[in-house]
């Protein structure tokens, strides 16, 4: 109700299932209150979502999921999550979060008083029909998805973040071992904030139809910077493709394995003219494309 503060569940061991979702929350708190869920048994939405959280009132604050072991699934998403309020979305994952019909996670930031997305996966498999994890953020602050074990979109990405105004700041996506694999791309990054989008990989990223990975920032974002420490990057048009219309930003990218453009580039970077200078950097592996290794405009 509107005069109830936080909502607090915690699973310990176990099952929780639903013919809807396994746990649906819907905190419409005009006084600050917080939704925290934590998990570590098996929950499960039949025709819904595994786990449903939205924050309805402009007051209501953090949404945190936690999942500490056991497995996550639904109909639809495996997590999906809604704000409207004042804080962030804080999401850790370290078991598999499957969504059948729809995306793994799917969080939204729907008022401009939102601020950061996080989400962290410690271990496991995040899989969606659609997308893997998929944020969009129209909020003031960040969106942070860092993965440690696989992300699979099966038809569309299997990471998807986007900003859209310039109150929203950095994009940061950080895959520290593992898969990444989307049916179109496996990295889609759009930043329409004023901040930078910083994507960095060490492990296997594969766009199945398009791009491995894409980086876009309009005009009132800033720098590019993508870092491959380790792995493979590989796309069906190209491994890796940018376009920096930011104003006075630029563009770096920095590989160190193989990076694959089975039917255009290896690395194709444009920048627009309201950008800056564009740096390819390889120190190590190989960067191959049908028809340029590396085109830079």
């Amino acid at each position: 109700t509107a005069t109830a503060k936080d909502i607090n569940i915690s699973q310990s061991a176990e099952t929780i299932t639903g013919q809807l979702s396994g746990i649906y929350t819907e905190n419409q708190s005009t006084t600050g209150g917080s939704t925290s869920i934590q998990t570590a048994g098996s929950v499960t939405g039949v025709t819904e979502s595994g786990i449903s959280a939205k924050n309805n009132s402009t007051n209501t604050q953090d949404i945190i999921i936690v999942q500490d072991g056991g497995n996550i699934s639904g109909k639809k998403h495996g997590i999906v999550s809604e704000s409207y309020g004042k804080g962030s979305t804080i999401i850790q994952t370290s078991g598999d979060i499957n969504g059948s019909t729809a995306r793994g996670i799917f969080v939204m930031h729907q008022d401009p008083g939102t601020k950061d997305i996080n989400i962290t996966q410690t271990a496991g498999k995040i899989t969606g029909a659609v997308g893997g994890i998929y944020t969009q953020n129209v909020g003031s602050g960040f969106t942070k998805i860092t993965t440690a074990g696989d992300v699979i979109g099966n038809s569309e990405y299997g990471i998807f973040a986007r900003t859209y105004s310039p109150s929203q700041k950095d994009i940061i996506v950080t895959q520290e071992s593992g898969t990444i694999f989307g049916g179109k791309m496996g990295v889609y990054a759009w930043n329409r904030g004023s901040g930078s989008t910083t994507i960095t990989t060490a492990g296997s990223v594969t766009g199945n139809s398009e791009n491995g990975i894409y980086a876009e920032n309009t005009t009132d974002a800033k720098d590019i910077n993508i870092t491959q420490t380790s792995g493979s990057i590989a796309g069906s048009y190209n491994g890796i493709s940018t376009l920096n219309q930011g104003i006075g930003g630029s563009t770096t990218i920095t590989t160190n394995g193989n990076v694959t453009g089975t039917n255009k580039e290896g690395i194709y970077a444009l920048n627009e003219a309201t950008a800056q200078s564009i740096s390819i950097i390889q120190t190590d592996g190989n960067i191959t494309g049908k028809l340029h290794g590396i085109n830079a405009e």
